[in-house]
């Protein structure tokens, strides 16, 4: 199966689509355009529907280059209103033999995203920074390590609410299955790789 990625980045006064193939440590760019945006200003969504035609715009167009359908796409959000968090969340390790599960992890970042925000704040990623065993610590994820306690320090990444619920709005069509670089532990070596393949690339 190949490991091929679309990344869609929302800037300040564009729009950028791009598709890589991920083969060893190597990134092959399939497809990247990037476009001016009529209905973006200085980062503000101001024309919905015309933002919308853009992006349908692209993915059409990627989709014809590569002659597959593109139906969903990592989603870079504009960084105007974000804030870096320190944070921390520790749970008890469930499995009877005080094996780490993803179940774990997962629930140990969940813990660390509980704290005050402000009223307009919404956390869009948690990042795991180390990992803490009864025994070590470690940055790597710690999936199948013994310990009956889990703690994990992260970093917590929020926007203001009211541009997230915009972007999120703009990108429910039925016939897209557009996924926001957040939560889950799954998503984070994907988005470093997605960093890595826009970092590649000179639009």
């Amino acid at each position: 199966m190949k490991n091929i990625y679309a990344v869609l980045d929302i800037g300040s006064a564009t729009v950028k689509l791009l598709v890589g193939e991920v083969v060893s440590a190597n990134i092959n760019v399939l497809f990247a355009k990037k476009i001016t945006s009529h209905g973006i200003r200085k980062g503000q969504i101001e024309n919905m529907p015309v933002v919308v035609s853009e992006i349908k715009q692209l993915v059409d167009e990627a989709s014809k280059a590569l002659g597959a359908m593109i139906s969903k796409v990592a989603l870079c959000i504009p960084s105007f209103h974000a804030h870096i968090y320190q944070s921390d969340g520790i749970t008890k390790v469930n499995s009877p033999l005080d094996q780490i599960t993803s179940e774990d992890i997962v629930r140990a970042l969940k813990l660390s995203r509980r704290f005050t925000l402000k009223e307009d704040e919404e956390v869009i990623s948690v990042i795991p920074a180390m990992f803490y065993l009864d025994t070590k610590s470690m940055k790597d994820i710690p999936i199948g390590e013994k310990s009956a306690s889990l703690k994990v320090e992260s970093l917590i990444i929020t926007s203001k609410r009211s541009c997230y619920m915009v972007i999120l709005m703009l990108l429910k069509k039925p016939e897209w299955k557009f996924w926001i670089l957040q939560l889950m532990l799954m998503l984070v070596p994907k988005r470093r790789l997605m960093q890595s393949i826009f970092k590649k690339v000179r639009f």
